[in-house]
């Protein structure tokens, strides 16, 4: 009889395995971290827009004037220095607050400012009209972009060795069923499954769904040397990915949030809508997970689609109600449920259980009732978490919080006292 583990993962755990001075973000601390990067034009970009679209909660005049400059093409050495220092002052926002805000923003369809001529735009108010609609039109991008782009210069510059002798020991365990559940967009977890699963994860069925296609990162690098305006006129094609028999699939992955390697088709008419299907997963030439230098792809051409549809990644705020309709999302839940009916062991790492993941909060609770007993070991760890966390882990997942097996030194520590 196998041993059934599951594993809760939040963003405390990619930041427990940071290497100063790349910072990983929290959730609340998101734009501070990013203002770290305004060397880079796309986290400029996005930012400055993100400011100037009444995005922000109560964002300072001068701030905001900052940000007009920016998006008015001043990209000095000073404005960004002092852009910097404005964001950094900000008040810290939850940043699926944010995206759940901006996903909110209804932009009307087809082109309201057809009728203006280009001597209408030599007027500065017109101008700044004109920019802010195309700005709220493709704002989720934008944020999407920036979150990309973050984790894109990031990228494996972390204490990566320690996240892989927890992921080794585990599984390595004799006859165990695997399920990580990260609530992450980062792709930390996956790769160090990859690197150490011996083949055993497999990206076409390893996140509880089937991927049968991916997109070469370096198909990715040649788009992004492309100017923007240039990039109607290309075209990306996919790659067939070879799928693994389902019964071998003894780990599984899942993110209910979605992931910075998986594409989607979407269209664009009032609003932003995603294709059911097929999910195209991002990775290198040797078919390893990687980050994309960019987040949207036009005229991509996909073998099981008719047509050429634009691709863009799939990240998306947790009560996000727009998601629940898609077929993969739903995949993942349902794997969700029956991981928790059926698990033996649960780990809890680096998961706040924030206000924002009430939908995870109330699939857990649901779950944890359908169960034939209660679970009996329970792993919590965090780092300096008050008294009161533990108290409501106790309460969603319905055990006393005495039997709770708690670590509040932190992830590298954890590894220390028990590898």
């Amino acid at each position: 009889m196998k041993l059934n583990i599951v594993y809760i993962l939040g963003a405390g755990l990619t930041k427990s395995i940071e290497i100063l001075p790349n910072r990983i973000p929290m959730m609340l601390d998101f734009l501070n971290v990013m203002a770290d990067h305004l060397d880079d034009e796309v986290i400029l970009n996005h930012l400055a827009q993100l400011v100037d679209s009444d995005i922000l909660e109560s964002p300072s005049s001068k701030l905001k004037i900052v940000a007009r400059k920016i998006n008015e093409n001043d990209r000095t050495v000073s404005t960004r220095e002092e852009f910097r220092d404005l964001l950094k002052r900000h008040p810290y926002e939850n940043i699926e607050d944010i995206m759940w805000r901006v996903n909110r923003t209804m932009i009307p369809m087809g082109n309201p400012f057809s009728w203006i001529t280009r001597d209408d735009l030599k007027n500065k108010e017109t101008r700044t009209l004109v920019f802010k609609y195309l700005s709220l039109k493709w704002l989720p991008v934008k944020l999407i972009y920036g979150i990309n782009r973050l984790f894109y210069r990031i990228g494996w510059h972390l204490k990566l060795n320690l996240l892989q002798k927890f992921v080794k020991r585990q599984l390595n365990l004799p006859n165990t069923k695997h399920t990580f559940i990260s609530f992450n967009y980062d792709l930390t977890l996956d790769r160090s499954l990859q690197m150490e699963s011996k083949g055993k994860w497999d990206i076409s069925y390893g996140y509880g769904f089937p991927i049968n296609y991916y997109l070469p990162t370096c198909v990715a690098d040649e788009y992004y040397q492309y100017e923007s305006n240039q990039l109607n006129t290309l075209s990306v094609e996919v790659q067939q990915l070879h799928s693994i028999d389902e019964s071998e699939k003894k780990i599984q992955l899942l993110k209910p949030h979605g992931s910075l390697n998986w594409l989607i088709p979407y269209t664009y008419e009032d609003d932003y809508i995603f294709s059911n299907e097929p999910v195209i997963a991002v990775l290198d030439k040797q078919l390893q997970i990687a980050y994309s230098p960019l987040a949207d792809f036009r005229n991509g051409t996909v073998p099981s689609l008719s047509s050429k549809s634009d691709l863009m990644i799939f990240i998306a705020p947790p009560l996000e109600e727009k998601i629940g309709y898609m077929k993969f999302i739903q995949e993942v839940k349902e794997s969700e449920c029956n991981a928790f009916i059926e698990a033996d062991e649960i780990y809890i790492i680096g998961w706040s259980m924030p206000a924002t993941d009430e939908d995870q909060r109330s699939l857990i609770q649901s779950s944890m009732k359908k169960r034939a007993k209660k679970i009996k070991n329970i792993c919590v760890i965090n780092y300096n978490a008050d008294p009161d966390y533990f108290h409501r882990i106790s309460e969603v997942f319905d055990i006393n919080e005495n039997k709770l097996s708690v670590f509040n030194n932190g992830f590298e520590d954890y590894l220390i006292s028990s590898l």
